[in-house]
């Protein structure tokens, strides 16, 4: 073990993939740390991983092979078990009567060897080793568990579902832990977190039932069920989340924490009555992860400089429009977390709660019980509040109690429906503020819609004709060079990305999403404006100009030449 951690030394250097610096510093903390070269070249990103295994290759001349889309029989998983094979980063890819040919990530660990070598003097095979990657030892494991397999195994298990359905065995959540329904509901809650999906979709149709998944803003069919069982899913769901079972002639609401991973992820339900059956509709709410903030939601730096200035203030409001799932509620949540301190009061009104902020006092409105956002407000006026998030302003009382929120001394954040930024102030006026009064309170207005991001592994440089190019600079030669980021070539011909697909973006050319957005700051020219907005009509494009104010379509058309989306998506959003 030792000869060959410094044969791969100097292997590598020996090959010019690494300097003798690099070399030195890799034998030290070979001598001073228990960690493999192997794990401090990863770990360091010191070479890429294809020269690594390369270089592994030469010297333990062990074939390299990509196990990437290669789908393994399922015979294969039952030699080594899912956890060794995580433990010890090795698949066995291919078997006959007599072999086994066997991936592993580091070919000279010789515990991971023994395991192998013993589990195949148990079944009388030989060994053939290959080195394989990370990511297509990753890609194998996953199929250890695979959706459809995994249904289908906790439905043969059923023996007649109508009669656990009738005799009401639902109700009783403990004995209901080892049926079948409870592995099905299981089974789709795990890959829908394991997918990154945003929601799930439970919709009986004439003859089965589907469940969808929404993955990046498109919804996915991932997996039909037989009919007889849709109500039996429903009814799990509905206990999971303190339901009543027998409620089918009206809507109802509730949520589901569960530890998933080491981490605990929120499920928002929405069980909606149809002609003969339900829908259930499943917001995946996984925070858990990381901190948001504002730079890895997608906001650039200029912009983030005007949201932080305006948030420092002791008072006024902050708005974030857009149309309904533009990621406002996100933007808010990662702007609370940037507030929240022991020194402050935060209350907030929200309609749902979605995500749990510790040391922030969250309530939930109820309409239907008169605790509205307006009643609400007036409330949490009392309750000696420093900030107060008001999760939509629908209606003039809101309007007028937010504002005088905003007046005497608090720090309002809220959200409106409205196309763009600027489209704001004429709404609110229109809901009955008072222009002089909104005036004084008005700070900043963030609007932001979301795009799919493109995969990384596998988007693809594309070409632009004369036309997309022209109408690409048209609408970007006007912008100050100080918000056009450094990487930003705006020199013909430009360069673009479009989505290809792969194995790691379900073939989709997508993975993840991200804002695009605009930032109005309101400063005193346009406060000057707003107080006599009854009598002229609002025209802010000289101060709009000084401010250095970037448009959405603009922020999306910067966002394309980073590589960051496709044209394609920016004009889906902006284009009217």
């Amino acid at each position: 073990m030792q000869n060959f951690q410094d044969n791969l030394i100097n292997l590598l250097f020996q090959n010019k993939l690494i300097d003798e610096k690099q070399a030195l510093k890799l034998q030290k903390a070979k001598q001073e740390t228990e960690q493999t070269i192997e794990e401090i070249i990863r770990e360091e990103k010191i070479i890429s991983e294809k020269d690594f295994i390369e270089a592994n290759s030469k010297l333990l001349y062990i074939p390299i092979v990509n196990l990437l889309e290669k789908k393994i029989k399922r015979d294969c998983f039952k030699i080594i078990s899912e956890e060794l094979a995580k433990n010890y980063e090795m698949i066995v890819f291919e078997k006959d009567n007599e072999k086994i040919k066997i991936a592993m990530i580091n070919p000279d660990n010789f515990k991971a060897r023994e395991v192998i070598e013993f589990l195949a003097r148990e079944n009388n095979f030989k060994i053939e080793y290959y080195i394989t990657d990370l990511k297509s030892l990753e890609f194998c494991l996953n199929q250890y568990s695979n959706l459809i397999t995994e249904i289908k195994e906790a439905l043969e298990t059923a023996e007649d579902l109508k009669v656990i359905k009738e005799e009401k065995k639902l109700s009783d959540d403990e004995t209901y832990q080892g049926a079948p329904i409870s592995k099905v509901v299981s089974v789709i809650f795990k890959h829908a977190v394991e997918g990154l999906a945003s929601d799930i979709h439970i919709e009986p149709t004439a003859d089965e039932t589907k469940i969808r998944y929404r993955m990046d803003g498109i919804l996915h069919t991932s997996l039909v069920l037989p009919k007889n069982v849709h109500s039996a899913v429903i009814s799990r769901i509905k206990v999971m989340a303190n339901l009543k079972l027998d409620e089918t002639r009206i809507p109802q609401d509730g949520r589901i924490r569960l530890k998933m991973g080491g981490q605990f992820i929120d499920f928002r339900i929405s069980i909606l009555p149809l002609m003969d059956n339900e829908k259930a509709v499943i917001r995946v709410l996984n925070t858990s992860n990381k901190i948001l903030t504002l730079e890895n939601l997608g906001f650039f730096k200029d912009k983030i400089k005007i949201i932080e200035d305006n948030i420092k203030k002791p008072h006024g409001i902050l708005l974030i429009t857009g149309p309904t799932g533009c990621g406002k509620s996100t933007t808010l949540f990662a702007l609370l977390c940037m507030l929240n301190n022991e020194k402050i009061n935060i209350s907030t009104l929200e309609d749902p709660i979605e995500y749990f902020i510790k040391g922030v006092n969250q309530s939930q409105i109820r309409p239907n019980l008169g605790f509205s956002f307006a009643s609400g407000l007036r409330t949490l006026l009392r309750q000696d509040p420093d900030i107060i998030m008001v999760g939509e302003i629908r209606d003039d009382e809101t309007t007028e109690l937010v504002i005088h929120a905003g007046l005497t001394g608090h720090f309002v954040l809220s959200t409106l429906h409205t196309n763009d930024a600027l489209g704001a102030i004429p709404r609110l006026i229109d809901m009955k503020a008072k222009p002089f009064l909104l005036a004084n309170v008005l700070n900043v207005v963030i609007s932001q819609r979301l795009v799919r991001r493109l995969c990384k592994n596998c988007k693809e440089q594309v070409g632009l004709s004369s036309e997309e190019e022209n109408k690409i600079l048209a609408d970007l030669n006007n912008l100050s060079k100080e918000v056009i980021p450094k990487r930003v070539n705006l020199n013909k011909p430009l360069k673009t990305y479009k989505a290809k697909g792969c194995i790691y973006c379900k073939n989709t050319g997508y993975q993840g999403r991200i804002a695009i957005s605009e930032v109005l700051n309101v400063t005193n020219k346009m406060r000057e404006k707003m107080i006599r907005a009854e009598k002229e009509m609002l025209n802010f494009d000289e101060e709009l100009k000084k401010q250095n104010f970037v448009t959405l379509k603009q922020d999306g058309l910067l966002k394309v030449l980073l590589g960051f989306t496709s044209l394609e998506e920016i004009w889906a959003v902006t284009e009217e």
